[in-house]
């Protein structure tokens, strides 16, 4: 990623609470429902990639 990129992401993050981020999701419904019918087992692991503070895995788990 570029300076300039990053700078930018570092003022967003750092200018808003994370429930003010357009693209947060309090509870994430439709990706629990997604991955609920991929019928993943429990012992499986899962990757949230660049989850930031997603709360998929808590509600998931």
């Amino acid at each position: 990623m570029n300076t300039s990129m990053k700078e930018h992401w570092d003022e967003i993050y750092a200018a808003l609470d994370v429930d003010e981020l357009t693209w947060y999701e309090e509870i994430p419904e439709p990706s629990i429902k997604l991955l609920s019918r991929c019928h993943v087992n429990k012992d499986e692991s899962i990757l949230d990639v660049g989850a930031g503070a997603s709360t998929f895995i808590d509600y998931y788990y």
